[in-house]
Formats: structure tokens, sequence, C-alpha cells
């Protein structure tokens, strides 16, 4: 989408073209103030009888303002300039956490049946502190087990998985904590 500018209504321009009811031409002062529809109207009746366009003397100031907080809303507003610019979009997405790159892709047999080993005491560890606190949030299990975070973050995602954990609402603070199953 490119950045167009749209310049604000003013006042005296919309009160110069309400005068062109003077040449039988009434409502182009509405259609400036983007009310096409009654714009419409005001030009098929001659201002609604002239009683419409009588009363748009007293109505034009709000109308403008109305249509400039309209545009400062879906455009933006520069304090420094007399137009509204258009900003671009953004979308936010959630993007699931990536993993760092590793240095050494290959892995050894010993550091696999090493790190192996290590998830059940892990996973043991985590089923014990909630067991133990009768329902841990993960900030709490992270403090009383050993490991990186996002590992176990990961190993307890993977205990809910096997139905070992649930996840629950403390009811004093309304905490979200996992509870053995």
């Amino acid at each position: 989408m490119s950045n167009y500018i749209v310049y604000q209504r003013n006042k005296p321009t919309a009160y110069a073209l309400w005068c062109f009811c003077l040449f039988s031409v009434c409502g182009i002062h509405r259609f400036y103030a983007r009310r096409y529809l009654s714009g419409v109207i005001y030009l098929l009746t001659w201002g609604f009888f002239g009683l419409g366009q009588f009363m748009d003397l007293f109505l034009i100031p709000n109308m403008v303002d109305e249509e400039n907080l309209k545009m400062k809303a879906l455009y933006g507003y520069q304090p420094n300039q007399a137009s509204f610019y258009q900003t671009p979009e953004s979308i936010v997405v959630n993007l699931p956490r990536s993993q760092p790159p590793e240095v050494n892709s290959e892995v050894t047999e010993k550091q696999y049946f090493t790190e192996r080993q290590q998830e059940p005491d892990l996973d043991r560890a985590i089923l014990r502190t909630v067991k133990d606190a009768q329902g841990a949030t993960l900030a709490e299990i992270f403090l009383e087990v050993r490991g990186e975070y996002e590992e176990i973050e990961e190993r307890v995602e993977y205990l809910m998985s096997k139905n070992l954990l649930i996840v629950d609402n403390r009811p004093d603070d309304g905490a979200v904590i996992y509870k053995l199953n």
C-alpha cells in the first residue's frame, strides 16, 4: 500500500462551497464533508427546500471536525503537517521459538546416550516438584529443577502430552499451574 496524503478538511472551504446554493447548486459542502447521501438529497431538493441549507450554516463546523477526526483515526496524524499520512499496516504473528543453530550437527554416540539418560531424571524431578508443591508454575519448577528454562518448558509440554501433568489455575491468585494427573 503506497503512502498517500489525505488533506484535512477546513471550515472556510466548506463555507465557500455552501455559497454555491446562491447559484441553485446546493449540497456541495456536504460532498466536501463526505456526506454523500445527504449531498445528493440536497442537490435534488434545493438544499432540502432551503431549510437544510440554512441549518448547515451552523452545522458545518461540526461536520468538518467530525470528518477530520475520522481521518485522524484512519490514517494517523502528523502534528507538523496539515495532512494525514497513511501508516503501513502491521501484522503481529506469534511464531514458535526457534532453536539456536548448532555448531556441530554431528552428535557422538556418547553424547546421545548421556542426553537420553538425563531426560527421565529431569522428568522425575519435574514430577516430584509438582507433587511436593501440589501444583507449581513453570517458574517455580525452574527454580527447583536444574536445567535450562527452554529444556524444562519442553519437558513439561512432553509430560502434558503423555497425560502425566495437567494445567490448572491456582485458586488464590489465578496463576497457571501444573498438577499431577
